[in-house]
């Protein structure tokens, strides 16, 4: 088994907890708008938005399960969050429908400025490489993956906030530059049940 020798910086969990202290000190500003004339009208299917890191609007699908979908305990259900992989976006409301019907909240979040539709106002200092990885890289303030797993963790504040959503069901998953961003919630909050990576 390769061990690589840790490369933490001594100041790394100082630095997430004011991260997320500063971040949690912004109004999450969630607008949830109903998508009218759905082919499967049991399955409430919303386009949501939220407040993520530096200005950034969120972007996500909000599915909510028909009442007679199994998985409600005192009316509340649990949830499903997914990432896309990198470069991606948030893919389309038939690719999440089979959660929905088995009794899962879903919501598919795009990442903050890559081909979705969420927003990325942030000026980043510094050149880069074509892509987002490098972004900001040689400043961890700036740093675009700073923003993007904090906008992450802002994901699961707002399925929380909603009166359908179990707190004490919820689940992550996705690919790619997901499994790390799973990783980094992991570490943060102790309110997921499981994730696939």
């Amino acid at each position: 088994v390769y061990r690589p020798p840790l490369t933490r910086e001594s100041d790394f969990d100082a630095f997430w907890a004011r991260t997320l202290d500063e971040s949690a000190r912004v109004d999450l500003d969630v607008q949830i708008d109903p998508v009218p004339g759905y082919p499967v009208p049991e399955v409430g299917v919303n386009r949501l938005t939220y407040t993520g890191w530096a200005g950034s609007r969120i972007s996500a699908w909000w599915l909510v399960p028909p009442g007679y979908a199994p998985g409600a305990v005192n009316g509340r259900r649990p949830v499903m969050v997914f990432y896309h992989g990198y470069s991606g976006h948030k893919g389309y409301v038939d690719q999440y429908l089979g959660w929905a019907l088995q009794g899962y909240c879903v919501l598919a979040v795009d990442v903050r400025g890559q081909s979705g539709d969420s927003t990325d106002p942030k000026a980043y200092p510094g050149g880069h490489a074509t892509g987002w990885m490098t972004m900001g890289i040689t400043d961890p303030e700036h740093y675009y993956y700073r923003g993007a797993y904090v906008d992450c963790v802002r994901a699961l504040d707002v399925v929380c906030a909603q009166p359908e959503v179990d707190p004490h069901r919820i689940g992550i998953t996705g690919g790619s530059q997901r499994s790390e961003e799973h990783t980094s919630e992991l570490q943060s909050q102790s309110t997921i049940s499981y994730a696939v990576f």
